[in-house]
């Protein structure tokens, strides 16, 4: 059994690390290449980060306007930008955890080494 919890959790990682370079591979081509600044930028990684933006995006300006950080700024949009990837990929890791958890373990043999019973 601690080999399927092993494979459930490297399926896991596996799926928010590929999320996490993807968003961040996103970020840099929108802020190097394209040359995407200021609310712009703010609004692409809040379409990227979806959902978790939508929870972090207005709790981030608040903890913006306390810090004086102009909104779209880029202080506000790297930090932002940080926390949604973070959550999104722990909301990815945690959804392969659940639907893994609901499939029944892989067949492992009668346990006799492939050997008939008899």
């Amino acid at each position: 059994m601690p080999e399927l919890t092993t494979r459930r959790s490297n399926a896991a990682t596996v799926v928010a690390s590929v999320y996490l370079a993807i968003a961040t591979l996103l970020f840099i081509w929108m802020y190097f290449i394209a040359g995407v600044r200021e609310m712009g930028l703010y609004v692409g990684l809040m379409a990227v980060a979806f959902p978790s933006s939508a929870v972090v995006v207005p709790a981030s300006e608040k903890a913006a306007d306390a810090l004086g950080w102009p909104l779209g700024g880029p202080a506000h949009v790297i930090a932002t930008q940080i926390v949604c990837t973070v959550a999104n990929a722990f909301l990815f890791w945690l959804a392969v955890r659940v639907l893994e958890a609901g499939k029944p373990p892989a067949d492992q043999g009668s346990g006799t080494g492939g050997r008939a019973h008899g």
